[in-house]
């Protein structure tokens, strides 16, 4: 039923552990199809912009690795503070903002910015191959997911030293005195899913639960988020820590309008499910494709 190439020890084994006591019926799950060139698709023109073909073809031709000593690079906390804005503004409405799908959506893009880190800024420039950075995992209706050691690392390591996404939104927890989630049973339920027409529905209250799915949000704020980091000369491995900056910004910003330890499990149920898909079910997924 499910092929795997070069499995990575810890979330593999969990993967086919969780894919075994799962009883539902594999389906196709379709592909995201929305008009962004509809008049009302963006709220801002700083997203319309970003999110334009001239934008990304300006963007191609511009190397972040050659900075000037003399320009002014914004840091991450800056630049975390400029995507959480982004997402606000265009998320509002007159009722406000809903929270739990503005963290939904920065968790998608810091699990799925994990992925991409790697393959645009190892994989891309031949520094290991796609097999060595990813454990493929194939379903019997054809959809590949990934997992693998290097993004278990980028996601949920706590290693002294080491920067996680886990690292910035248990912080957050921790840093308003609240207990943390538990990070392992949200891993083992998220990879249950895989290959089911559900994955990526959060295990939350009906209440709490984000008005889009995790995929539907990343297909739509990837671009322009992804790009902001990029007009920003920030370079890829810097990408999952800063929108882990900024979901913890969001839910220390948050924290009298929902508790904190949910808030966290919304931001890596989406993290850790988005983390995983396919890039090419993404729009714009990479400037390198």
């Amino acid at each position: 039923m499910y092929s795997f190439k070069r499995a990575g020890i810890f979330s593999t084994a969990m993967i086919l552990f969780a894919l075994l006591l799962s009883k539902n019926t594999l389906a196709d799950r379709l592909l995201i199809n929305e008009d962004r060139n509809s008049k009302t698709y963006w709220q801002t023109d700083k997203a319309k912009l970003l999110d334009s073909p001239k934008m990304l073809e300006m963007l191609r031709s511009i190397d972040s690795k050659n900075k000037s000593n003399e320009e002014k690079i914004p840091t991450p906390k800056e630049v975390a503070a400029q995507i959480t804005q982004l997402i606000l503004a265009e998320q509002s409405s007159p009722e406000g903002v809903h929270i739990e799908t503005i963290l939904t959506t920065l968790g998608a893009m810091a699990g799925f910015s994990c992925q991409m880190a790697i393959r645009d800024g190892f994989v891309a420039d031949g520094k290991i191959t796609l097999e060595q950075a990813f454990a493929e995992v194939k379903t019997k209706s054809g959809e590949i997911f990934y997992t693998g050691p290097f993004l278990n690392e980028c996601l949920i390591s706590n290693t002294e030293g080491q920067h996680s996404v886990w690292g910035f939104v248990g912080g957050a927890v921790q840093q308003l005195k609240k207990p943390l989630p538990n990070l392992k049973e949200i891993i083992m339920r998220v990879s249950s899913r895989i290959g089911y027409d559900d994955y990526g529905t959060p295990d939350l209250p009906e209440k709490n639960m984000p008005k889009k799915t995790s995929e539907e949000l990343l297909w739509k704020y990837w671009n322009i988020s992804r790009n902001t980091l990029i007009v920003n000369k920030q370079p890829h491995m810097f990408w999952p820590y800063i929108y882990g900056l900024s979901a913890q910004q969001l839910m220390v910003l948050g924290k009298d309008t929902i508790d904190p330890t949910l808030a966290s499990k919304i931001v890596m149920e989406a993290a850790i499910a988005m983390s995983k898909i396919d890039p090419k079910r993404i729009h714009a997924y990479s400037l390198h494709k």
